[in-house]
């Protein structure tokens, strides 16, 4: 059995690949390819940063991380944190976005490039927060 993991990554947004349909398209794609793959998760952009998390079997999360590591709309991609889990956590999203616009955000006035582990879940659960199910 391929056993379930948590990956929380950080990545820099790429301003010459950034245009106001970048995290719609990412989305659009996320939510019809990751539900028969198992994955989960949640996605924050603050237009300087995205930060994401992704659950669902191990080896389908590191081909995904693999595959956004060497997507263009990203650089500097970096693993904050991984660990096996046995339940996910955002399991009620193909794949939750929540616009950093709306709302009192934690850690706004700190570059998410220099998140911890559990500040950057603190981010995210904030977002789930904020988020509807999809």
């Amino acid at each position: 059995m391929n056993a379930l993991k948590q990956l929380v990554y950080v990545s820099e947004v790429e301003k010459d690949m950034f245009t106001s349909d970048t995290v719609t398209q990412i989305l659009k794609v996320a939510r019809s390819n990751n539900p028969e793959k198992g994955i989960s998760g949640m996605l924050v952009c603050n237009f300087d940063h995205f930060l994401q998390v992704l659950e669902g079997p191990s080896d389908e999360v590191r081909h995904l991380f693999d595959k956004i590591a060497h997507d263009k709309r990203h650089k500097n991609a970096k693993v904050i944190g991984e660990k096996d889990i046995d339940e996910p956590q955002f399991d009620k999203w193909a794949m939750g976005f929540a616009n950093t616009n709306k709302g009192i955000w934690p850690y706004a006035d700190q570059s998410w490039a220099t998140l911890s582990k559990q500040q950057a879940m603190e981010v995210l659960s904030f977002a789930a927060s904020q988020s509807k199910a999809i």
